[in-house]
């Protein structure tokens, strides 16, 4: 069984000692994600290698995976949305610094000492939701994708014109 992760962090502590963490977060710490889930409670797993590279950059790696129950946009059902993504950031305390990082990070901000783990894993989350979330065509529910057919008006018998000022036209012309 995985150990809950802490809440709070030091990240610039964790990276110099290369600390590991591997555990879970509950989806509900998440407020962000949370409105677009149908609920929140649910859990992310994450295993996170913090550490300092040859260049000197302090970095978080790892994974993060978690089933998001999201709606699907075509039957309203509840779908579960698979997520296994790496994590490749790296640790910068101002803007200009993340002109610097090598390609292979992303930067991640941080103006305190300590953070909080669990919006570093909601961004990372935030990242991969679709932006419009269906289950595949054919695994929608029973009933909810069928189409409606729109049925093409029936050729009408032509109707006969009417024309108001017709008559009008005839006076005219019989007045000397």
């Amino acid at each position: 069984m995985m150990d809950r992760l802490p809440k709070v962090i030091r990240p610039l502590k964790l990276a110099e000692t290369g600390a590991r963490l591997q555990g879970w977060l509950p989806l509900s710490e998440m407020s962000r994600l949370a409105m677009h889930l149908v609920v929140s409670d649910a859990h992310v797993e994450s295993h996170l290698q913090f550490g300092v590279d040859a260049d000197h950059t302090r970095f978080v790696r790892g994974r993060i995976k978690a089933s998001l129950p999201l709606i699907c946009q075509r039957c309203l059902g509840q779908m579960e949305f698979p997520v296994d993504i790496d994590v490749s950031l790296g640790i910068i305390g101002a803007g200009e610094e993340a002109e610097r990082l090598a390609d292979i990070y992303e930067p991640l901000l941080l103006t305190e000492e300590t953070g909080n783990l669990a919006d570093i894993v909601e961004d990372e989350l935030l990242l991969v939701l679709p932006i419009v979330a269906m289950h595949p065509q054919g695994d929608c529910t029973p009933g909810a994708q069928d189409e409606v057919i729109v049925q093409a008006p029936q050729a009408r018998q032509p109707e006969e014109t009417r024309r108001p000022f017709a008559d009008l036209a005839k006076l005219m012309k019989s007045k000397p």
